[in-house]
């Protein structure tokens, strides 16, 4: 059985259809939110700082601005991130990183 596009649009709209992350980032070219140049998918590190406990999540799929850096994550991805961050999750590893205190660095 062939769809009309309408139909489809139609099927999408009533909620029968969903489109995946990677199909609508397939039919709109992705731009940086910030300077407009061209995003490119890449897999990221997530960096999350909630009183003064930092987690960095790695893997993370993103949008980054090939101009700016900047880091734009599906609604999916980001539902995804806000759920581990609340979670008691065992880290794949733990890093020791030296802090420095930029009032006494200057």
């Amino acid at each position: 059985m062939t769809m009309s596009l309408t139909e489809i649009q139609d099927k999408i709209q009533k909620g029968e259809y969903r489109l995946s992350d990677h199909a609508i980032k397939r039919m709109i070219q992705m731009k940086c939110v910030f300077c407009g140049s061209k995003a490119e998918s890449r897999n990221v590190t997530f960096v999350y700082d909630f009183d003064s406990n930092y987690f960095f999540i790695e893997n993370v799929p993103a949008e980054v601005c090939g101009q700016c850096g900047e880091k734009t994550y599906s609604p999916t991805v980001s539902d995804e991130l806000i759920r581990l961050a609340k979670k008691k999750l065992k880290p794949a590893k733990t890093v020791q990183v030296p802090v420095f205190d930029y009032a006494i660095q200057v």
